[in-house]
């Protein structure tokens, strides 16, 4: 289990390399797919993603049916400025609200 929670993924460059972000300190640490970031379950079954029907919305959500818990995941080409990081999650609060 994570000792820190994410505020949010960034599914970063053309790779998609995902890297999960605090949103008190601006760390930045790496992660894997399918799997959860608040209770490891890594049970592809139980895991699933809400995606919207526009194909240039550039956020998804990734959610766990084993804790209920869901994760914003951005499609950046960069690491987003530490500074930057509540302003990122602010301005894609209608995830939170889909969730």
């Amino acid at each position: 289990m994570v000792s820190r929670l994410p505020a949010f993924a960034e599914a970063r460059g053309l790779d998609r390399h995902l890297h999960l972000r605090c949103g008190r300190c601006g760390a930045d640490w790496a992660s894997e797919w399918l799997r959860c970031p608040y209770c490891a379950n890594a049970d592809h079954l139980r895991l699933g993603a809400l995606v919207g029907s526009d194909p240039a919305d550039t956020g998804r959500l990734e959610i766990c049916l084993a804790c209920h818990g869901y994760l914003k995941t951005l499609a950046v080409l960069r690491a987003t400025p530490d500074e930057d990081l509540l302003l990122v999650d602010l301005a894609n609060s209608d995830l939170d609200v889909a969730a």
